[in-house]
């Protein structure tokens, strides 16, 4: 990165695409993006070409029984059983 170019990122890496078409993400990126093996994320290619990597909040289970009247339809683990 040029010096006189202010650092906006916590972190910056140059990769390399693998034949299969995959990109390894470092163990530091994941970490400071809050991303660890078996979260989910979501990803989105902007019109300008860049590829923007966001994780994937379970925001039904941080609100589950939030709403008075509603608790018993986000208990998706007991309706899933039956």
């Amino acid at each position: 990165m040029p010096a006189d170019k202010p650092r906006t990122s916590r972190y910056e890496v140059d990769l390399e695409i693998e034949k299969r078409r995959r990109l390894g993400l470092p163990s530091q990126v994941l970490e400071q993006a809050g991303l660890a093996p078996g979260d989910r994320a979501h990803v989105q290619v902007r019109r300008d070409g860049r590829i923007v990597v966001t994780p994937v909040k379970d925001l039904l289970g941080k609100y589950a029984g939030a709403i008075p009247g509603i608790a018993a339809a986000t208990r998706i683990e007991e309706q899933r059983a039956t």
